[in-house]
């Protein structure tokens, strides 16, 4: 006759029975769905009277239920632009930083966007890759991916910061949701995951933290029902 063993209902359906393995991976952005108001900046340069950046934002959403809305409205005057600092990095490892966009067609003038990584000294790591993101009324993915130096960042710190950034020419006129940032030691971009995503764990505060993703462990326990 089968063994009954009693199993914990939380351990064996919640959260608590993923436990992190060497396959796991770890988006290293908190709040990279902008569900909360912490953990991001706003950035500017130039003139900024017309443009402005809220967050979280329900206009729209591909994740969760807000994303970043990002209103460029000075063309060549200036531009502003979501950042986040202070991420930690490996001396000498590859990172993949991705993020969805979303321009509508009828607040689109001209411009695009594209991913920027800097230390937190604002020394370039790494400016985009290919041409600015300009599709309309669809969600594109933008990614870039690079590579630490073996000595470290040029500023000392071993941080690292994503700007969520935009093309200088032409001059932006237009309105972008962000949504749905992943960074992770990667050589391209995995799919997209957070805290929130079946099989992941948020490693701190929900929507503050960053988010582990790993693959299950059966709990002895269960093992041992038969």
């Amino acid at each position: 006759m089968p063994r009954v063993v009693a199993v914990n209902r939380s351990q064996s359906m919640g959260r608590s029975a993923v436990s992190p393995t060497a396959n796991s991976r770890i988006n290293l952005v908190a709040n990279p769905s902008f569900e909360s108001s912490g953990t991001w900046g706003s950035g500017v340069a130039g003139s900024h009277s017309n443009s402005s950046i809220t967050f979280p934002s329900s206009d729209m959403s591909l994740f969760g239920a807000s994303s970043c809305k990002v209103v460029q409205g000075d063309g060549s005057n200036g531009h502003v632009y979501p950042v986040v600092a202070n991420i930690p990095v490996m001396p000498g490892a590859t990172y993949t930083a991705s993020c969805y966009v979303y321009m509508p067609q009828s607040l689109y003038a001209q411009g695009g966007t594209y991913i920027t990584i800097d230390d937190n000294g604002f020394n370039s790591i790494k400016s985009g890759s290919g041409s600015p993101v300009s599709a309309t009324n669809q969600w594109v993915r933008m990614s870039v991916t690079f590579t630490i130096p073996g000595n470290g960042t040029k500023d000392g710190s071993n941080k690292i910061q994503i700007i969520l950034d935009t093309a200088s020419s032409p001059s932006p006129l237009y309105t972008a949701y962000y949504d749905g940032v992943l960074l992770e030691k990667s050589n391209s971009a995995d799919v997209y995951f957070d805290g929130s995503n079946i099989g992941a764990v948020w490693n701190g505060a929900a929507n503050s933290s960053t988010s582990t993703l790993a693959r299950a462990r059966v709990p002895v326990a269960l093992r041992n029902l038969v």
